[in-house]
């Protein structure tokens, strides 16, 4: 198959016309242009102190997220999270490599034919 090797149910939806992209672009242009012209304005009529507080506290929130809040968010995903469940992955995958408690050696028992 050439998707992937999914199965499709059905048959695929038509592709969407100029119309409807042009028409989402500006609606996306409109949303994200509006509020920061709206808070551009009200930041010019609030004066320096309080822009300049703005400035500091966005500048510290993106130190934080960037040498905080991240790193711990990766370290959580890709290290701890992963090195939790190792072990029981690993048995999951491959039973036969577990500890078994008894010094018996274990016979197998060929089955008659």
């Amino acid at each position: 198959m050439q998707n992937g090797g999914v199965a499709l149910d059905g048959a695929l939806p038509p592709p969407c016309t100029l119309r409807m992209k042009l028409i989402s672009g500006v609606a996306m242009v409109v949303l994200t242009l509006f509020p920061c012209l709206y808070l551009l304005l009200f930041g010019l009529q609030q004066g320096k102190a309080a822009t300049k507080a703005w400035w500091v506290s966005t500048m510290t929130g993106f130190a934080l997220g960037a040498l905080i809040y991240e790193p711990f968010a990766i370290f959580v995903q890709f290290v701890l999270l992963p090195s939790v469940v190792r072990h029981k992955i690993k048995l999951l995958i491959d039973p036969t490599k577990r500890n078994f408690p008894f010094r018996t050696p274990m016979h197998e028992v060929r089955a008659r034919r």
